[in-house]
Order: C-alpha cells, then sequence, then structure tokens
C-alpha cells in the first residue's frame, strides 16, 4: 500500500471511475474533467484521496471507494530517505511515481499537493527515515 491512512478524517466515499483505470488500494487519485476517477500521476493538480478499494481495466462509470477525507493523515514513503528530516515538516511538495509506486517528493515544489505533517521516526521509532506523514494540500474537495 503506496499511501496508507492512519489519522485524521478516515471517511470512505464511492465515486464512479473513468474507462481503462487500474487503481490499487493505497494510489493516490484525482477527478477528471468528467468528475470520473482517475489514478493520478505527478502531474496531478489536485487529489481526490486514496483508494480504499482495488479496481483492474475498469469501464466507465464503475465504482471505487476513496479515503477523500480533508484533514486525513497518509504514511507514505519519500523518494529521497535522507531528506526525510525534520526540517521538512510543514513542506508542501510534490507526487512522484517510480515503476507505479507512488512517493512524497520531498525535493520538489512543482505542483504542490502534499503537506508533510510529520516524519516517520517520530510516529514510530520502528520506521526509518524514508517514511513521512502528509495531508493532501490541494484537495478536489477542498472549498474554492
Amino acid at each position: 500500500m503506496d499511501f496508507q491512512p492512519v489519522d485524521g478524517d478516515l471517511r470512505v466515499n464511492r465515486y464512479e471511475l473513468a474507462a481503462s483505470q487500474t487503481i490499487e488500494v493505497g494510489d493516490p487519485v484525482t477527478l477528471n474533467s468528467s468528475g470520473l476517477v482517475e489514478i493520478a500521476g505527478a502531474a496531478s493538480a489536485a487529489l481526490l484521496g486514496v483508494a480504499a478499494s482495488p479496481c483492474t481495466s475498469s469501464t466507465a462509470n464503475d465504482v471505487i471507494l476513496v479515503y477523500d477525507g480533508l484533514d486525513t493523515v497518509f504514511k507514505c514513503r519519500c523518494d529521497a530517505s535522507g531528506e526525510a528530516v525534520q526540517a521538512i515538516v510543514g513542506d508542501i511538495v510534490d507526487l512522484v511515481v517510480t515503476s507505479n509506486v507512488f512517493y512524497a517528493n520531498l525535493g520538489a515544489s512543482a505542483v504542490d499537493v502534499l503537506k508533510v505533517v510529520d516524519i516517520g521516526v517520530n510516529r514510530d521509532p520502528k520506521l526509518n527515515a524514508a517514511y513521512v506523514f502528509v495531508k493532501i494540500h490541494t484537495h478536489s474537495l477542498a472549498p474554492a
């Protein structure tokens, strides 16, 4: 699971999918211009949330469950573990996808969809510096 909900508003809602989507539990998702869910990418300007159910080769209007709370905190890996230090808490960062794995891109701030709220070792001493805790900064459901 790339992004794991751990705290905050852990609500799950149903959404219709765009066609031809393959999404795993824990994948960040976004809404397309028709209001249908698609898997997110590094260039996604806003995120709806994180998939709570999987889908494979969806047809239009299939349903997916999404963790879509505005205050949900997610545990995720970061792209460069050496950057997960206390100083990055509060930073607004990008999403990056490498080999179908999603990471918080701690070294980039161009699209700015994630906000770092903590580093892994602060919440769980068993986690190494490869983990951070984030909220969605640019949320599809946030008031304008």
